[in-house]
Parts: structure tokens; C-alpha cells; sequence
């Protein structure tokens, strides 16, 4: 089988393609390698015979297009994003220029390749997604596959349109799209901007962590591993056009998840970590937009797929703790 992963060097992309790698793929990364993206994951990567890198932007569509006739992939997993939501209410436009423009030319460009005589008819596109295309939980209510959006942000807003695009492109032209929406991700490898990276390094240089607001918005957690497994599980037996909310049912409030991380880093650095949790936390003012909650129901994704999260929260956290530990030494 051979793969097309868009993003492959960033957080969640690098672990897709390492464990499409352990399965036997032969993978094509395309990425522009932004700060985002992993020096020491590129090199390991480029190392493998069954990997082949491309320093392309999505938003060049000659080059995108290019790339995509040459490798001729039985399945392209669309990652490529900029994806930090403070990022996109400082500075919009390489959110609206990536995750827009970027995917319609893939979409172009894979319309293109699969409209060609020689192409496979089992070629699929992934166009992973977030749950953020939503807005916020009302009334408590998990999103689920009939949720309807109501993006908030400017991160949120270019998802969505990312998404209505894909879709239109499935009944428009019959390009084989499935549509997936991820809860937030955390696992080794992720940059420090993200919440738990940045708590733990926090922690490790025993600074405050800011919380917004009051420390009570809620978000769905969901070790990368996990989604990565997701992911594939979908790759193989999802039908086009169709949409699956992938989640670990780990809800929980940033003042929760800050505790939690807290009191596991405790336990394993006891001696070296003798602070107490309000000496490492401190209110800031909140964010524009700050949404209140977002949970997802992963019930179409058990019942339909037979996918069950192999990693608890908890153990989850440790191993990311252990992962950023162990980079600092």
C-alpha cells in the first residue's frame, strides 16, 4: 500500500507515519516544514527506504499536484494545518491561506489524479478535522456526526470551510472524501505551544502554567496513538462521503487536566518537585472567543469500526511526561 500523509512531520503526522512504516507502507510525506515541525522525527523518517519526503507547501498547487501524479497513492491522509488557535486570532491569514486554499488544491489535485486512467479504484482521501468546527457543547451535549457547525474562531472558521469544501467535492465530482473530527490530541512530540507540552515544561522549570479565564473551559483528550490507530482503522473500511468523530471519552475542565498532570509528575519526580499546585499556577485574562466545552461521542467509531482507545488518560500523561523529560536531559 502506498500512502500520502500532508503534515508527516508534524505532531500528529510524524506518529501516522511511523506506524503506517511499522505496517508496511510505503509512505509519501509532503510538508513544508514550518517551526512545526520535527528536525530529529525528519531525520529518522528519511532514513527508511519506504519513505520518501517532499519540502512542498500545499497552498503551490504545481508542486502539490506534481507530487501526488508521481507517488500514485492508494490513500492520502490530509494533516497539513496550521492548528494553534491563539496563532489564529493574532495573525489569521496563513490559516485562512493553509487550511483553505492548501486543501482545495489538494482536493483539486487529487481530483485531477483520480480522474487519470491509471489511477486505483480504491484510492481514498482522510481529511482530518476537529471537533472545534463545532463551536461549544450546548446544554452538556456531546458532538456528534449530525452535530451542526458553528465555528468560533478563525482557526475554527478555516476547518469548517476546509471541510464544506472536501465535501462538496465528494458530490460534486465523486472524489472519494470520509471527513474526520478529532478531540485534542497530546502525546510525545508535540510542540510546546500546546497546553500539556507547555504544562510539563512548565513544570520541569518550575515556572506557573497560565490558565485562561477561570481554568474551567472543557476539552475531550485523546492520546495520539490512539487517533493514529483511528485513523487507519478508517483508511480501511470507511466509505466515502462518509464522517466519524474520533475520541477517548476524557473530558475534563484545563484546571482538572492541570491537577491530574500535576499530580503524576509529582509521583514520579517526588524528590526533585516539591511544590505545591497553586505555587505552579497562575489566572491569566481569558482568550477571545474561549469556547466552554467540547466533548465528542465516539459511539459510531466503536460500533461501526470496532475501535476502542488502547491507552487511559493517565498512563497517556505519564508517557508524555517520561517523552519531554528525557529530551531535556
Amino acid at each position: 500500500m502506498k500512502a500520502i500523509v500532508t503534515g508527516g512531520l508534524g505532531f500528529i503526522g510524524s506518529h501516522l507515519s511511523s506506524r503506517l512504516i511499522q505496517n508496511g507502507y510505503h509512505i509519501t510525506i509532503i510538508d513544508c516544514q514550518t517551526y512545526a515541525h520535527d528536525k530529529k522525527m525528519k531525520q529518522f523518517l528519511s532514513k527508511n527506504k519506504n519513505v520518501s519526503i517532499y519540502n512542498v507547501d500545499i497552498r503551490n498547487f504545481i508542486q502539490l499536484s506534481s507530487v501526488i501524479n508521481k507517488e500514485e497513492p492508494d490513500v492520502l491522509f490530509h494533516l497539513a494545518a496550521e492548528t494553534h488557535v491563539d496563532n489564529s486570532i493574532d495573525n489569521p491569514d496563513d490559516f485562512i491561506t493553509t487550511n483553505i486554499i492548501g486543501t482545495y488544491n489538494i482536493l483539486k489535485a487529487c481530483k485531477f489524479y483520480y480522474e487519470s486512467p491509471n489511477v486505483k479504484n480504491n484510492f481514498k482521501i482522510i481529511s482530518i478535522s476537529t471537533d472545534e468546527v463545532f463551536g461549544e457543547c450546548i446544554n452538556d451535549e456531546k458532538f456528534n456526526e449530525f452535530s451542526s457547525y458553528n465555528p468560533r474562531s478563525p482557526y475554527s472558521a478555516s476547518k469548517a470551510s476546509a471541510d464544506h469544501l472536501a465535501k462538496s467535492y465528494f458530490h460534486t465530482y465523486g472524489l472519494p472524501v470520509i471527513l474526520t473530527h478529532s478531540s485534542n490530541n497530546f502525546g510525545p512530540n508535540q510542540n510546546v505551544e500546546k497546553l500539556i507540552p507547555k504544562v510539563i515544561n512548565s513544570f520541569m522549570n518550575k515556572i506557573r502554567v497560565p490558565i485562561y479565564g477561570n481554568g474551567k473551559n472543557i476539552r475531550d483528550w485523546i492520546y495520539v496513538e490512539d487517533h493514529v490507530d483511528a485513523l487507519i482503522t478508517i483508511s480501511k473500511s470507511a466509505k466515502p462521503n462518509d464522517r466519524i468523530l474520533i475520541g477517548a471519552d476524557n473530558p475534563l475542565s484545563n484546571i482538572e487536566l492541570i491537577n491530574k498532570i500535576f499530580k503524576i509528575y509529582k509521583k514520579l519526580f517526588n524528590t526533585k518537585f516539591n511544590l505545591e499546585f497553586d505555587q505552579v499556577i497562575k489566572f491569566v485574562d481569558d482568550r477571545k472567543g474561549h469556547d466552554f466545552c467540547y466533548k465528542i461521542n465516539n459511539s459510531k467509531l466503536i460500533n461501526n469500526f470496532n475501535w476502542y482507545p488502547k491507552y487511559n488518560f493517565d498512563k497517556g500523561i505519564e508517557n508524555t511526561i517520561n517523552w519531554y523529560v528525557n529530551q531535556n536531559i
